[in-house]
């Protein structure tokens, strides 16, 4: 049993790490956000001004970053606001603002929790009570359904920045590229951890099972003879 409890506290240990990376996510980890839209080619500042070189959504805030590199963040928290402005007519100056707002980002402080959840399965997994130990599968199980959820909170989040970037007059042709982040992808690792987790825990705890439960119910001598050869000398 022991050599499926090994592979399983390594891959617990592996989702949370990674969980708590995407946890801290902007504006510490500025490599970790959800989803961003960036300009491709820094030569065309002119042809699309309205939009900063690369924008980012993350856990607890956005940030942006000009051409010049100078990153501006929104105040952070849970369910943070994140304006984003464009210039419809560069001529006339018109510019408009579009907002994403707290609805779409409230949902992501379930990145914490996740990586919560994932600390209790492996701190259940390495119990030595028996009892806590039963409960490591379970966990893990709970674990992965969280991390579910934290994924479709993700993609609503991305779907929903394409939408408002969209809503832009771009011109053809231009450089832009939205997509998600590399917190939105380790997110999906995680969550396939945490199954493999769980599975592997679950066939642990089935042959552990079908371990204790042999037992010899009669010697290889009274079972060859009848029940009155015993009391025969």
């Amino acid at each position: 049993m022991a050599k499926l409890w090994v592979p399983s506290t390594i891959v617990l240990v592996c989702a949370l790490v990674l969980s708590f990376l995407v946890s801290l996510s902007l504006p510490w980890l500025s490599a970790l956000d959800i989803s961003r839209v960036a300009i491709t080619d820094d030569r065309v500042g002119d042809i699309v001004p309205w939009l900063s070189k690369d924008i980012r959504f993350g856990v607890w805030t956005a940030c942006s970053w000009d051409f010049d590199d100078k990153k501006e963040c929104v105040p952070r928290g849970t369910g943070y606001t994140a304006p984003i402005g464009a210039f419809e007519n560069v001529e006339e100056k018109d510019f408009e603002i579009v907002t994403l707002t707290p609805g779409w980002t409230r949902g992501l402080a379930i990145h914490p929790v996740v990586t919560g959840v994932i600390g209790l399965a492996l701190g259940a997994s390495l119990s030595t009570r028996h009892t806590v130990n039963l409960f490591a599968p379970l966990i893990c199980v709970l674990a992965a359904a969280i991390t579910l959820i934290a994924f479709a909170i993700d993609i609503a989040l991305h779907l929903r920045v394409r939408s408002l970037i969209n809503r832009f007059d771009i011109p053809d042709g231009a450089p832009i590229k939205i997509a998600p982040g590399p917190g939105f992808w380790i997110t999906l690792v995680v969550l396939v951890l945490n199954a493999v987790a769980a599975a592997i825990l679950f066939i642990a705890r089935r042959r552990e099972l079908k371990g204790d439960s042999a037992y010899p119910m009669l010697s290889t001598q009274y079972q060859s003879k009848g029940f009155f050869s015993r009391f025969k000398k």
